[in-house]
């Protein structure tokens, strides 16, 4: 619930102990859900801070503003999710990169232990960019960011320096050029730009697909943000997919929603 009571009104500078760098996203995002009477799963949170460093965040809260709110906003551009678990709110780290040694589990089709449940629908057709321009470094005398860094196909670019991309020379040449420029005032380092625009190229260069599968009981430890290896013949797959929801229904069946990424 993001619009609820719950506020805090403290100043806030990434004050959570997240090994490796207090002021990554993780340690940003603990400080404030801990200045909330929200309940945090501490130990999921530690192992974010394991696998997640950046990128690095630098803001102050002063002003009264449901945490949640606060927090989406945060994220919203961020390889990171936001998820509300048994044991309390935790920040699940999207890898920018997987392959098959990355899953916990395998799900194999053909095995009585999965049904496919829904067709699979391709998602993200009309936000595809391809040619990306970041500004961050938020300048409080022009409340302005004063830098900026690109992400481009692998080809003539007019952005000098741009990072290079093998998505964005696919997408390029499938959609035409598509522009986008973002600001994230938040961001003050040149490797925290670069993360976001890495992050950027694989999640929105090309469409991504979304199908769900009825599977087995015993696969009821898996929790959204985990990579598994998807084998369905029938639709010729075999690779890493990313749990975006799990679902029991009265009945006791668990439903998993998986996202197949193309980068991946």
């Amino acid at each position: 619930n993001v619009t609820g009571v719950q506020t805090c009104a403290l100043p806030i500078w990434a004050g959570y102990p997240c090994p490796g760098d207090p002021r990554s996203v993780v340690g940003v995002v603990t400080a404030i859900l801990s200045a909330s009477t929200l309940p945090i799963d501490r130990a999921s949170i530690q192992s974010a801070c394991s696998t997640l460093t950046g990128p690095r965040l630098d803001l102050v809260v002063d002003d009264p503003i449901a945490p949640l709110e606060l927090v989406e906003s945060l994220l919203e551009q961020l390889p990171v999710s936001l998820v509300q678990g048994e044991n309390g709110w935790y920040i699940l780290p999207i890898p920018l990169q997987a392959t098959q040694q990355d899953t916990i589990e395998r799900i194999d089709i053909a095995a009585p232990a999965a049904v496919r449940t829904s067709l699979v629908r391709v998602e993200g057709i009309d936000s595809v960019v391809n040619r990306i321009e970041l500004k961050y470094g938020l300048d409080k005398s022009q409340d302005n960011p004063v830098l900026s860094c690109y992400a481009d196909a692998n080809r003539l670019t007019p952005y000098p320096g741009a990072i290079p991309s093998r998505l964005l020379t696919v997408s390029q040449s499938r959609y035409g050029v598509q522009s986008m420029s973002a600001e994230i005032a938040n961001l003050y380092d040149s490797s925290s730009a670069i993360l976001v625009l890495l992050w950027w190229s694989i999640a929105r260069a090309l469409p991504y697909q979304v199908v769900s599968y009825r599977v087995a009981v015993e696969y009821g430890w898996l929790r959204p943000g985990d990579l598994i290896r998807l084998v369905d013949p029938e639709l010729s797959l075999d690779r890493v997919a990313w749990i975006q929801a799990v679902t029991w229904d009265q009945s006791g069946s668990l439903s998993l929603e998986l996202v197949l990424w193309t980068g991946y």
